[in-house]
Formats: C-alpha cells, structure tokens, sequence
C-alpha cells in the first residue's frame, strides 16, 4: 500500500525562495513515478524494480519468497530521502556559494506518502524478523 501512494501521490516537496522563482515558480512537488520518470531508463528501471516491484512481491509472497527481502530497497531509499533533506541547504551553498543565497535557495519536504511508506517497511522488517527468529 506504501508503494502504490508514493508512487501515485505527491511525496515530495521542494520551496524555491529568491529570483529563481521568477523562472521556476516557488514549488515543486514529486511522487515516485515522477522520479522515475525524470531518471535515465537503466537507473529507472533498477530503482522501479528495488523501490516497488520486490516490495510488493515480498509483501504478497510471504514467507514464500523471502530472498525478496534482499532486493527491497525502499528503506535505502527513504534513509537516502531524509539525508538529502538534511543537506540539501549546505549542497546549495556548497555549490554555488553563500553569495547566492538572495537568488537561490531550496527547502524540501517529506509528504504524507513517504511516512505511509516508512510504515510499510516496518510491517516489511517485523515480518523478516520474525522469519529469523523462528529458524
């Protein structure tokens, strides 16, 4: 269920502050599909298949599948998003220094379908824990 509204919702939020909204508005938002979409086709399709596909298989094969859970890598991907939030300011100035500032500047956000997503995968991670356990 996490996969569908991510990749159907609007997942994530980017505000632009200073000129640049002139010529590309003040926000953006994204679901997953957009992301792919946007992505080069090989890297596309790997991060279709280890973001979305493998999930849901694992998720609807239990505990048949269960090497699945080797290939899910939406909590990579999550992890991945929240780091990125974290620095994407200092990425900025990083690259194109304090001065800049006044012309560009990105606050990015978490939206509802990514937490629906980090809920799922913790449904993903009990259930292969549990498979440990009782080995």
């Amino acid at each position: 269920g996490g996969v569908v509204c991510a990749l159907t919702q609007p997942a994530l939020k980017y505000k632009f502050t200073g000129v640049i909204t002139v010529i590309i508005g003040t926000d953006k938002v994204y679901s997953l599909w957009d992301l792919f979409t946007a992505s080069p086709l090989a890297l596309a399709i790997c991060c279709f298949a280890v973001i979305c596909v493998a999930p849901v298989l694992f998720a609807l094969s239990f505990p048949k599948l269960r090497f699945l859970a080797a290939w899910c890598s939406s909590d990579a991907f999550l992890l991945a998003c929240i780091a990125g939030l974290i620095q994407l300011e200092d990425f900025i100035t990083f690259i194109l220094g304090a001065e800049m500032r006044p012309f560009y500047q990105a606050h990015a956000e978490l939206l509802w379908p990514l937490y629906v997503l980090g809920g799922t995968l913790l449904v993903q991670w009990f259930l292969i824990g549990r498979t440990v356990a009782n080995r």
